[in-house]
């Protein structure tokens, strides 16, 4: 039985407090996610650490709706595209901005959208920008959630997709498989200032048919051929909605300094 209910928004969701999914010994409520048909222009979608950029692809095919309102970002993009589609633009998703208004600059919008979902698909960093070497992905999430608290207002919504195989990597039986790496992301989120709202383990699924591809290389595998993920039991949606300020940022800065 749906306890909570979004109402109003284009990304919509549904919660089972009652049905639970366990990632990494931690359970989240069982969430659906999904479309309105009546898209709301005033909501910009930016998609981080894209990779090769079919996820937001797959998204947008979904959505059928203004590409305008949909930003793909990665920190490799060596050439921007600023107008049309595909909007591809060079961001660190540990340091969006330091205000909102800062953040909302580096997406070369023609208007400022009065809501914006941060979507992140298999975060994954081994090292950061100083080259030192991240304990566990956990560490890493940390700095994006952090960096996300800086730019969202309450209410708005942040994305963690991850890889829940527990099966992989093969390619050492002694090495720490991806999704234990993640650790406890619903922890890191609350120190940030984000609710927990569930997991969902459906919507990827229609990514996937849409033409998304994570690829992914394993030396164990093929002779360290890259390989895709095909399969929608592979991955979880993780679904966080701003709900305070950043501890350490005092009034939310809508204004530059």
């Amino acid at each position: 039985m749906a306890e909570d209910q979004n109402q109003g928004q284009e990304l919509q969701w549904k919660k089972f407090e009652y049905v639970g999914t366990v990632i990494n010994k931690v359970e989240y409520s069982h969430t659906i996610l999904c479309l309105d048909p009546l898209p709301q222009p005033s909501t910009i979608f930016v998609f981080l650490g894209e990779g090769n950029f079919t996820f937001s692809t797959a998204f947008a095919k979904l959505r059928g709706s203004n590409y305008d309102e949909i930003v793909a970002t990665d920190i490799s993009v060596s050439k921007e595209i600023k107008d049309g589609w595909p909007r591809r633009l060079r961001l660190d998703a540990t340091k969006m901005g330091e205000t909102r208004n800062v953040f909302l600059e580096k997406l070369f919008l023609d208007q400022k959208p009065s809501r914006i979902v941060l979507w992140f698909q298999c975060p994954w960093a081994d090292k950061d920008e100083n080259g030192r070497k991240y304990s566990n992905q956990q560490a890493f999430l940390k700095k994006v959630m952090a960096a996300a608290a800086k730019v969202q207002d309450p209410g708005e919504l942040l994305l963690i997709g991850l890889c829940v195989d527990p099966t992989l990597p093969k390619n050492k039986p002694t090495e720490e498989k991806w999704v234990t790496s993640y650790g406890n992301p619903k922890a890191v989120a609350a120190q940030n200032g984000y609710e927990c709202l569930g997991a969902d383990r459906e919507f990827v699924g229609k990514m996937l048919d849409g033409g998304y591809e994570h690829q992914f290389t394993d030396p164990g595998l093929n002779f360290g051929k890259r390989k895709i993920l095909k399969e929608n039991r592979q991955f979880a949606t993780l679904l966080f909605k701003r709900q305070q300020l950043h501890p350490a940022q005092g009034p939310h800065q809508t204004q530059d300094p």
